[in-house]
């Protein structure tokens, strides 16, 4: 799958593998190809079974029906799952049918449901505004784990509030450090590194890049790499009317091309909002990069 806890995932996958452990993937293409009654037939037999969950509807929604015939160990890399349930059920054509605050009903109050019912018939959905955090609806997979493993204190606070009985643990991204810390006296490149999702404000950066244009003296470069989604793609169209502003978009980058990026850039950006609650990979690999 082209996404960051795919990539993360078969870095963990190798190393354990390194470590003499037998580990067997299961991708969504694995399901598709062999049918849910055979997979779960083969996790059953499986001394333990980790779920690499995070919050995009394609690339996690199929999860959830072998979470709940085989629970496991629920490794959450975003804390606010509310775009991957709306995603699954807008998907099987479920989210304006009752479906959706039938979902919420089960974790929020009557006025909190209306809200997010009343947001959604608006046409200025919940999971498109700061209050998504408020409904996080991280209980779809928590609710079936056996254990959770999260990234961030926050997280782990946050998911037992709710499920005080469940084991969490909390492991903090650690990466070698392998460059020492950069210091340039020139910016001409701003990088943005794992792809281009609305919470990312990219309408922030090109405004304050369209701020600071007339007073640069030098071509400032911006360069994404991985894949931007089609709303971010025409916020970055307001680049194209700046004289000292150059843009380069990737889309998705193999792991050379991805540090050479890194290489090349005298500062990262990485805005999150609202945040998933999640730790993330790409601002702790540009630190181990001295970033």
């Amino acid at each position: 799958e082209r996404s960051g806890i795919a990539e993360y995932a078969a870095g963990l996958v190798a190393m354990l593998r390194d470590h003499g452990l037998r580990v067997d993937t299961v991708t969504r293409a694995d399901v598709e190809r062999d049918g849910l009654p055979r997979l779960i037939d083969t996790l059953v037999q499986a001394d333990a079974v980790v779920y690499q969950m995070g919050n995009h509807p394609a690339f996690h929604g199929w999860m959830l029906p072998l979470m709940a015939a085989v629970p496991g160990v629920v490794h959450l890399h975003d804390l606010v799952l509310h775009h991957m349930v709306a995603g699954v059920l807008n998907d099987e054509q479920r989210l304006l049918d009752g479906e959706y605050p039938t979902v919420l009903a089960k974790w929020h109050s009557a006025p909190e449901v209306k809200t997010a019912v009343l947001a959604l018939r608006s046409g200025a959905p919940i999971w498109n505004s700061d209050g998504v955090v408020v409904f996080p609806l991280h209980h779809v997979a928590t609710k079936l784990a056996t254990e959770v493993v999260v990234h961030s204190r926050y997280s782990a606070d946050r998911i037992a509030a709710e499920f005080p009985w469940l084991p969490i643990t909390v492991v903090p991204q650690l990466y070698p450090v392998v460059a020492p810390h950069r210091a340039r006296a020139n910016l001409r490149t701003i990088a943005i590194m794992g792809g281009g999702h609305r919470n990312r404000r990219f309408d922030w950066i090109v405004q304050a890049l369209a701020s600071i244009d007339a007073d640069l003296d030098h071509v400032l470069t911006l360069e994404i790499a991985g894949e931007v989604e089609p709303v971010v793609q025409g916020l970055l169209e307001g680049i194209a009317g700046l004289n000292n502003v150059r843009l380069v978009v990737h889309g998705h980058t193999s792991d050379e091309e991805f540090w050479r990026v890194f290489e090349r850039a005298d500062l990262m950006i990485a805005l999150r909002q609202p945040t998933m609650g999640e730790a993330s990979a790409v601002v702790s690999k540009a630190l181990q990069a001295g970033l």
